[in-house]
Protein backbone atom coordinates (compact mmCIF):
# COMPACT_ATOMS: atom_id res chain seq x y z
CA UNK A 1 0.00 0.00 0.00
CA UNK A 2 2.81 2.43 1.31
CA UNK A 3 4.81 1.99 -1.85
CA UNK A 4 1.33 2.05 -4.32
CA UNK A 5 1.18 5.77 -2.50
CA UNK A 6 4.85 6.67 -3.04
CA UNK A 7 4.09 6.14 -6.91
CA UNK A 8 2.01 9.21 -6.87
CA UNK A 9 5.71 11.35 -6.03
CA UNK A 10 5.73 10.41 -10.07
CA UNK A 11 2.86 13.01 -11.05
CA UNK A 12 5.27 15.56 -9.22
CA UNK A 13 7.25 16.08 -12.19
CA UNK A 14 4.41 16.32 -14.92
CA UNK A 15 2.82 18.83 -12.57
CA UNK A 16 5.69 21.15 -12.46
CA UNK A 17 6.03 21.21 -15.62
CA UNK A 18 2.66 21.80 -16.21
CA UNK A 19 2.48 24.55 -13.77
CA UNK A 20 5.89 25.88 -15.25
CA UNK A 21 4.11 26.07 -18.50
CA UNK A 22 0.71 27.65 -17.08
CA UNK A 23 2.81 30.76 -15.71
CA UNK A 24 4.43 31.31 -19.11
CA UNK A 25 1.46 31.43 -21.13
CA UNK A 26 -0.47 33.50 -18.55
CA UNK A 27 2.55 36.02 -18.51
CA UNK A 28 2.91 35.99 -22.25
CA UNK A 29 -1.01 36.29 -22.66
CA UNK A 30 -1.12 39.59 -20.58
CA UNK A 31 2.13 40.99 -21.83
CA UNK A 32 0.56 40.61 -25.80
CA UNK A 33 -2.94 41.62 -24.20
CA UNK A 34 -1.93 44.34 -22.39
CA UNK A 35 1.23 45.91 -23.42
CA UNK A 36 2.64 48.25 -25.67
CA UNK A 37 5.68 49.18 -27.30
CA UNK A 38 8.14 52.10 -26.12
CA UNK A 39 11.20 53.64 -26.28
CA UNK A 40 12.89 53.78 -23.01
CA UNK A 41 16.67 54.98 -22.20
CA UNK A 42 18.82 53.71 -19.71
CA UNK A 43 18.89 56.28 -17.28
CA UNK A 44 20.99 54.86 -13.94
CA UNK A 45 22.90 51.77 -13.49
CA UNK A 46 23.00 50.25 -9.73
CA UNK A 47 25.88 47.90 -8.94
CA UNK A 48 26.42 45.81 -6.03
CA UNK A 49 29.89 44.46 -5.24
CA UNK A 50 31.36 42.13 -2.61
CA UNK A 51 34.37 43.64 -0.07
CA UNK A 52 36.97 41.83 -3.22
CA UNK A 53 34.67 44.29 -5.98
CA UNK A 54 33.43 41.45 -7.71
CA UNK A 55 29.56 42.37 -9.33
CA UNK A 56 26.88 40.19 -7.35
CA UNK A 57 24.15 42.25 -9.28
CA UNK A 58 23.21 45.31 -11.08
CA UNK A 59 19.99 46.95 -11.48
CA UNK A 60 19.14 48.51 -14.65
CA UNK A 61 16.46 51.38 -14.29
CA UNK A 62 14.84 53.07 -17.87
CA UNK A 63 13.10 56.02 -18.34
CA UNK A 64 10.15 56.43 -21.19
CA UNK A 65 6.78 58.08 -21.62
CA UNK A 66 3.46 56.13 -21.62
CA UNK A 67 0.32 58.76 -21.96
CA UNK A 68 2.53 61.82 -21.10
CA UNK A 69 3.75 60.37 -18.05
CA UNK A 70 7.45 59.63 -17.34
CA UNK A 71 8.44 56.65 -16.04
CA UNK A 72 11.53 54.84 -14.55
CA UNK A 73 11.21 51.35 -13.71
CA UNK A 74 13.54 48.59 -13.41
CA UNK A 75 14.32 46.68 -16.77
CA UNK A 76 14.92 42.97 -16.53
CA UNK A 77 18.28 42.79 -18.48
CA UNK A 78 21.86 43.91 -17.36
CA UNK A 79 23.97 43.92 -19.92
CA UNK A 80 23.00 47.91 -20.95
CA UNK A 81 24.67 51.17 -20.66
CA UNK A 82 23.87 54.31 -19.55
CA UNK A 83 22.36 56.14 -22.19
CA UNK A 84 21.21 53.35 -24.38
CA UNK A 85 18.02 53.53 -26.32
CA UNK A 86 15.71 50.27 -26.08
CA UNK A 87 12.69 49.55 -27.18
CA UNK A 88 10.35 47.62 -24.67
CA UNK A 89 6.83 46.72 -24.22
CA UNK A 90 4.84 47.98 -21.30
CA UNK A 91 2.26 46.19 -19.54
CA UNK A 92 0.22 49.33 -18.07
CA UNK A 93 -2.03 46.63 -16.31
CA UNK A 94 0.19 45.51 -14.25
CA UNK A 95 2.78 48.41 -14.40
CA UNK A 96 5.41 45.73 -15.89
CA UNK A 97 8.03 46.58 -18.36
CA UNK A 98 10.01 43.84 -20.28
CA UNK A 99 12.49 43.52 -23.29
CA UNK A 100 11.34 43.23 -26.66
CA UNK A 101 12.65 39.65 -27.45
CA UNK A 102 13.61 38.79 -31.58
CA UNK A 103 10.82 37.09 -33.45
CA UNK A 104 13.14 34.31 -33.71
CA UNK A 105 13.11 34.20 -29.95
CA UNK A 106 9.54 34.40 -29.47
CA UNK A 107 9.35 31.30 -31.70
CA UNK A 108 12.00 29.21 -29.43
CA UNK A 109 10.23 30.39 -26.15
CA UNK A 110 6.76 29.67 -27.99
CA UNK A 111 8.13 26.16 -28.94
CA UNK A 112 9.50 25.29 -25.22
CA UNK A 113 6.68 26.07 -23.86
CA UNK A 114 4.39 23.77 -26.19
CA UNK A 115 7.71 20.88 -25.55
CA UNK A 116 6.65 21.43 -21.73
CA UNK A 117 3.21 20.79 -22.37
CA UNK A 118 3.65 18.31 -24.46
CA UNK A 119 6.02 16.26 -21.69
CA UNK A 120 3.62 16.69 -18.90
CA UNK A 121 0.75 15.62 -20.71
CA UNK A 122 2.80 12.20 -21.81
CA UNK A 123 4.07 11.77 -18.42
CA UNK A 124 0.35 11.70 -17.23
CA UNK A 125 -0.89 9.76 -19.59
CA UNK A 126 1.81 7.50 -18.98
CA UNK A 127 0.86 7.01 -15.44
CA UNK A 128 -2.71 6.38 -16.03
CA UNK A 129 -1.74 3.79 -18.32
CA UNK A 130 0.45 2.05 -15.86
CA UNK A 131 -2.32 2.63 -13.03
CA UNK A 132 -4.35 0.93 -15.54
CA UNK A 133 -2.03 -2.22 -16.09
CA UNK A 134 -1.43 -2.58 -12.75
CA UNK A 135 -5.22 -2.49 -11.48
CA UNK A 136 -6.67 -5.42 -14.01
CA UNK A 137 -6.17 -8.99 -14.30
CA UNK A 138 -4.17 -10.40 -16.66
CA UNK A 139 -6.71 -12.07 -19.26
CA UNK A 140 -8.26 -8.54 -19.05
CA UNK A 141 -4.88 -6.29 -20.30
CA UNK A 142 -5.92 -5.11 -23.42
CA UNK A 143 -1.96 -4.92 -23.85
CA UNK A 144 -1.30 -7.89 -23.68
CA UNK A 145 -4.29 -9.35 -25.43
CA UNK A 146 -3.70 -7.45 -28.26
CA UNK A 147 -0.14 -8.45 -28.14
CA UNK A 148 -0.52 -12.36 -28.39
CA UNK A 149 -3.55 -11.39 -31.08
CA UNK A 150 -0.88 -10.01 -33.63
CA UNK A 151 1.28 -12.75 -32.61
CA UNK A 152 -0.77 -15.54 -32.87
CA UNK A 153 -2.19 -14.28 -36.44
CA UNK A 154 0.82 -12.18 -37.46
CA UNK A 155 3.92 -13.60 -35.94
CA UNK A 156 6.18 -13.26 -39.20
CA UNK A 157 5.07 -9.17 -39.92
CA UNK A 158 5.13 -8.42 -36.02
CA UNK A 159 8.51 -10.00 -35.65
CA UNK A 160 9.90 -7.76 -38.84
CA UNK A 161 8.35 -4.72 -37.48
CA UNK A 162 10.26 -5.13 -34.11
CA UNK A 163 13.55 -6.25 -35.72
CA UNK A 164 13.01 -2.85 -37.93
CA UNK A 165 11.94 -0.69 -35.13
CA UNK A 166 14.99 -2.07 -33.06
CA UNK A 167 17.32 -1.73 -35.66
CA UNK A 168 16.54 2.25 -35.75
CA UNK A 169 15.20 2.99 -32.18
CA UNK A 170 19.01 1.36 -30.81
CA UNK A 171 21.24 3.14 -32.70
CA UNK A 172 18.77 6.65 -32.79
CA UNK A 173 20.61 8.04 -29.59
CA UNK A 174 23.79 7.78 -30.62
CA UNK A 175 23.18 9.06 -34.20
CA UNK A 176 21.97 12.32 -32.59
CA UNK A 177 24.53 13.06 -30.42
CA UNK A 178 27.12 12.42 -33.31
CA UNK A 179 25.90 14.96 -35.19
CA UNK A 180 25.20 17.33 -32.16
CA UNK A 181 28.68 17.03 -31.66
CA UNK A 182 29.71 17.15 -35.64
CA UNK A 183 27.45 20.58 -35.94
CA UNK A 184 29.17 22.18 -32.97
CA UNK A 185 32.48 21.37 -33.86
CA UNK A 186 31.69 22.50 -37.24
CA UNK A 187 31.43 25.64 -36.36
CA UNK A 188 34.98 26.26 -35.81
CA UNK A 189 35.04 27.44 -39.53
CA UNK A 190 33.58 30.43 -38.72
CA UNK A 191 35.02 31.97 -36.17
CA UNK A 192 37.75 34.75 -35.83
CA UNK A 193 39.84 35.03 -33.16
CA UNK A 194 40.10 39.00 -31.69
CA UNK A 195 41.68 40.35 -28.20
CA UNK A 196 39.98 41.28 -24.98
CA UNK A 197 40.41 42.01 -22.04
CA UNK A 198 38.66 41.25 -18.32
CA UNK A 199 36.66 44.30 -17.87
CA UNK A 200 34.58 42.87 -14.90
CA UNK A 201 33.76 40.03 -13.09
CA UNK A 202 29.97 38.93 -12.14
CA UNK A 203 29.50 36.38 -8.18
CA UNK A 204 26.70 34.45 -7.28
CA UNK A 205 26.13 32.14 -4.74
CA UNK A 206 25.17 28.76 -5.59
CA UNK A 207 23.70 25.96 -3.54
CA UNK A 208 22.93 22.37 -4.19
CA UNK A 209 20.59 19.51 -3.44
CA UNK A 210 22.52 19.12 0.01
CA UNK A 211 22.41 22.63 0.76
CA UNK A 212 26.16 23.39 0.59
CA UNK A 213 26.84 26.43 -0.85
CA UNK A 214 29.76 28.01 -2.96
CA UNK A 215 30.65 30.60 -5.12
CA UNK A 216 30.79 30.84 -8.72
CA UNK A 217 32.07 33.43 -11.52
CA UNK A 218 31.09 35.03 -15.01
CA UNK A 219 33.75 36.94 -16.94
CA UNK A 220 32.64 40.04 -18.85
CA UNK A 221 35.26 41.00 -21.33
CA UNK A 222 35.73 43.96 -23.42
CA UNK A 223 36.49 43.93 -26.98
CA UNK A 224 37.15 46.11 -29.93
CA UNK A 225 35.52 45.06 -33.26
CA UNK A 226 35.36 46.92 -36.26
CA UNK A 227 36.77 50.25 -34.13
CA UNK A 228 33.70 49.43 -31.84
CA UNK A 229 34.26 48.41 -28.22
CA UNK A 230 31.81 45.20 -27.37
CA UNK A 231 31.33 43.56 -24.24
CA UNK A 232 30.39 40.30 -23.70
CA UNK A 233 29.65 38.51 -20.86
CA UNK A 234 29.47 34.52 -20.35
CA UNK A 235 25.64 33.27 -19.27
CA UNK A 236 27.32 30.22 -17.70
CA UNK A 237 28.75 30.57 -13.83
CA UNK A 238 31.90 28.65 -13.04
CA UNK A 239 34.15 27.91 -10.47
CA UNK A 240 37.07 28.50 -9.43
CA UNK A 241 37.65 31.91 -10.51
CA UNK A 242 39.50 31.58 -14.10
CA UNK A 243 40.60 35.11 -14.62
CA UNK A 244 41.33 38.74 -12.85
CA UNK A 245 40.34 41.80 -13.84
CA UNK A 246 42.31 43.40 -16.13
CA UNK A 247 43.41 40.09 -17.61
CA UNK A 248 44.00 40.06 -21.44
CA UNK A 249 41.96 36.83 -23.24
CA UNK A 250 41.75 35.61 -27.07
CA UNK A 251 38.10 35.25 -27.99
CA UNK A 252 36.32 34.07 -31.14
CA UNK A 253 33.59 35.40 -33.16
CA UNK A 254 31.20 34.26 -35.30
CA UNK A 255 31.33 37.31 -37.57
CA UNK A 256 28.05 36.29 -39.31
CA UNK A 257 25.86 36.66 -36.22
CA UNK A 258 28.31 38.05 -33.68
CA UNK A 259 27.89 34.91 -31.63
CA UNK A 260 31.32 35.21 -29.33
CA UNK A 261 32.89 32.02 -27.47
CA UNK A 262 35.68 31.48 -25.16
CA UNK A 263 37.37 28.36 -26.52
CA UNK A 264 36.07 26.79 -29.84
CA UNK A 265 35.23 22.96 -29.65
CA UNK A 266 37.72 20.44 -29.74
CA UNK A 267 38.55 19.18 -32.55
CA UNK A 268 38.41 15.67 -31.48
CA UNK A 269 34.48 16.06 -31.22
CA UNK A 270 34.57 16.32 -34.56
CA UNK A 271 35.89 12.80 -35.21
CA UNK A 272 33.77 11.27 -32.32
CA UNK A 273 30.62 13.01 -33.80
CA UNK A 274 31.49 11.57 -37.04
CA UNK A 275 32.33 8.00 -35.88
CA UNK A 276 28.99 8.22 -33.66
CA UNK A 277 27.14 9.03 -36.93
CA UNK A 278 28.90 5.72 -39.25
CA UNK A 279 29.18 3.02 -36.58
CA UNK A 280 24.96 3.00 -36.12
CA UNK A 281 24.03 3.49 -39.41
CA UNK A 282 26.54 0.66 -40.61
CA UNK A 283 25.03 -1.93 -37.67
CA UNK A 284 21.69 -0.81 -38.56
CA UNK A 285 22.52 -1.97 -42.10
CA UNK A 286 24.09 -5.20 -40.68
CA UNK A 287 21.38 -6.13 -39.15
CA UNK A 288 19.12 -5.01 -42.24
CA UNK A 289 21.12 -6.99 -44.14
CA UNK A 290 21.03 -9.89 -41.71
CA UNK A 291 17.03 -9.84 -41.66
CA UNK A 292 16.71 -10.10 -45.17
CA UNK A 293 19.33 -12.86 -45.84
CA UNK A 294 17.73 -14.65 -43.03
CA UNK A 295 14.19 -14.41 -44.80
CA UNK A 296 15.13 -15.50 -47.94
CA UNK A 297 16.35 -19.21 -46.62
Amino acid sequence: MFLDYLSYLFLIFPILFFLFWLICYISNRSLKKNGVEVEAIVKDIKEIRDSNNYLIEKEVYVEFYYNGHKKLQLYDASNQQIGDKIVCIYDAKNNYISRKKANNSNKKGSKAYHILLLISIFLILFFILMKYLSSVPMEENFIINFSVYLFENHGKSVAIILTILETFVVPLPFIIVGIILYKRSKVNDKYIKINGIVKDILKRTSSNSDGISKDVYSPIFEFNYNGQNMTYTNPTYRAPLKYKIGDNVILFMDSSNGKIIEEKEAKSNRTLGILLIIIPILFSLFEIISMILESLK
